[in-house]
């Protein structure tokens, strides 16, 4: 079965409980707060609730799609799926620690009164830790080629090197969502617009939107900033890297 057409079935349950998930809470801070209802007036407990709830969602539904993939591509052991999985989520978290570093550097060196010493010290620093880095990539990837042997399969390689596992090709074309439009991955998946006027009904998001049209505001004051709940859950918790 195609890996996008058998993933639309699992997507469209993960819509549906974003989708409560929003209206839900949107509901809770309607009640409270006095009738202006929309994302925009949830308490920071509230928000910072249905992000998290929203984010592990999101990133089940894409380790879901991950799965179907590699069963497709002959990967059928869970275990060697789970190294797989396990790989990416330790890749993404070095990665992640990197770009820390890199923001710190950056901040020095649009700093002008930061040392020149200071700048060769620091940039030293980043760059050997970009080649640790690499260095237990390198060893993680011979873990994983004993784990998958994707070096003696073409097709598992080709996934891998689709997926990102693999290479720097996905990255340079723009992410696993430039490649596999309609996976969790994909702009497909995120929130729908809606048309909601000045005090009116929002309208229906679009198709894969993980929430529908957000309803407008009350007493012509909430049309522009809460017409669409669905687009603003569904885009500001999608926005951050695909990869």
């Amino acid at each position: 079965m195609n890996i996008l057409k058998s993933h639309k079935i699992a997507r469209l349950g993960t819509v549906a409980i974003a989708g409560a998930l929003m209206v839900g809470l949107a509901s809770g801070a309607h009640a409270q707060g006095g009738g202006q209802g929309g994302r925009g007036n949830m308490t920071p407990e509230q928000r910072q609730q249905f992000m998290a709830q929203f984010e592990a969602q999101r990133n089940q539904a894409r380790e879901d799609w991950q799965r179907q993939a590699m069963t497709a591509a002959g990967i059928t052991d869970v275990a060697t799926q789970t190294a797989v999985i396990d790989f990416e989520k330790k890749q993404a978290e070095a990665k992640t620690t990197l770009l820390e570093q890199a923001r710190a550097l950056s901040t020095l060196i649009t700093t002008p009164t930061t040392p020149d010493a200071t700048l060769k010290s620091e940039l030293a620093k980043f760059r050997a830790a970009v080649a640790a880095f690499e260095k237990q990539q390198a060893a993680d990837l011979l873990a994983l080629d004993g784990q998958t042997k994707y070096s003696t399969s073409p097709r598992i390689e080709g996934l891998f090197t689709l997926l990102g596992v693999l290479g720097g090709e996905t990255t340079t074309l723009g992410g696993l969502g430039t490649i596999f439009t309609d996976s969790p991955y994909g702009a497909n998946a995120r929130g729908g617009r809606g048309q909601g006027g000045r005090g009116g009904q929002g309208g229906q998001g679009q198709a894969g939107g993980f929430a529908a049209g957000g309803q407008g505001g009350q007493g012509g004051q909430g049309g522009r900033r809460n017409r669409n709940r669905g687009n603003q859950a569904g885009g500001d918790a999608a926005a951050p890297a695909q990869n």
